[in-house]
């Protein structure tokens, strides 16, 4: 798993976890929280259409054994 990705899913972990453990937060408005901050980051650097196509392909492929890294920074 690329760096990245290994990041990713700490953070997301954490912050799911964080919500878990504190009575005035839930895990689903912490995702989608996350989400949102996620999408406003991608949005900076691609096109509407672009975000919709990486964000099809990841629903495409959930549950999927392979993660493909693409380096386009």
């Amino acid at each position: 798993m690329a760096g990245e990705y290994t990041i990713a899913t700490k953070l997301v972990a954490d912050a799911v976890k964080e919500a878990k453990d504190t009575h005035s937060m839930c895990p689903e408005t912490m995702a989608n929280a996350l989400l949102g901050q996620v999408l406003s980051q991608m949005s900076k650097n691609k096109t509407r259409a672009d975000v919709e196509s990486y964000i099809n392909f990841e629903l495409d492929n959930l549950g999927g054994e392979f993660m493909i890294a693409t380096r386009g920074c």
